[in-house]
C-alpha cells in the first residue's frame, strides 16, 4: 500500500510542528490558564511577548534551516498562528525542549522503533522520518520539496540510496533492544 501525498505532507507537518511563512503573520497567544500554577509560572517566567518572539524565530528556523525554503513562493502562506496555554489534570500542556520530536510528542505518541509499517500512522511515520533525517542530514527538507506536487516511494531511494523497505528494516533493527 502506497501512502498518498497528502498523508506524507501531514506527517511532515506533524514532524516539524509548523509549516508557515514568517512575514505578515499575526502571532496570537491565548493564556487560558492564568489562575493555575502553570499559567502563573508561564506569566512570570515566559510571558506572551517572549512567546510571540520565539514563534517568529521558530518559523524562520523551520523555513530557512530545516526546509531550506528561502524563496517565499516555496512557503505556505498563512495569516495567523495561535498558541494556547492551557492546563489539564494539573499539568501544563505547553512544554519546552530543544532535542527532537520527543520534546513535543503527546502521551501515546509512538516511541522510536514502534510500528509494523513506516506508513502505519502519523506518529509512526514521524518517527521513521526522524530516523531518516538522522542518517541523511536534511532528508526531511529534501523529501518535502520532492513531494510538494507528487509522491513516489522511490524518493526514499533517490535520497538515501536505499529502498523504503530496507530503511524500515534498518530502523526496526536499531530499536530492537
Amino acid at each position: 500500500m502506497q501512502p498518498s501525498t497528502s498523508f506524507i505532507q501531514c506527517v511532515i507537518l506533524t514532524f516539524t510542528l509548523s509549516l508557515f511563512t514568517t512575514s505578515a503573520i499575526n502571532y496570537h497567544v491565548t493564556d487560558d490558564a492564568t489562575n493555575t500554577p502553570g499559567g502563573i509560572r508561564f506569566t512570570k517566567e515566559i510571558g506572551i511577548s517572549y512567546t510571540k518572539h520565539k514563534m517568529r524565530e521558530i518559523n524562520k528556523f523551520i523555513w530557512y534551516t530545516l526546509f531550506q525554503q528561502n524563496d517565499p513562493s516555496d512557503q505556505k502562506p498563512l495569516d495567523d498562528i495561535n498558541v494556547y496555554i492551557v492546563e489539564f489534570d494539573g499539568a501544563e500542556a505547553i512544554t519546552w525542549g530543544n532535542n527532537n520530536i520527543n520534546d513535543y510528542a503527546p502521551p501515546g505518541f509512538a516511541k522510536p522503533g514502534q510500528g509494523d509499517r513506516w506508513d502505519q500512522g502519523y506518529d509512526f511515520t514521524a518517527r521513521f522520518l526522524e530516523y531518516c533525517d538522522g542518517i541523511i542530514p536534511g532528508f526531511v527538507a529534501k523529501f518535502n520539496k520532492m513531494i510538494r506536487t507528487d509522491y513516489d516511494v522511490s524518493y526514499f531511494k533517490d535520497l538515501t540510496g536505499k529502498s523504503v523497505k530496507q530503511l524500515w528494516k534498518e530502523y526496526k533493527a536499531k530499536y530492537e533492544n
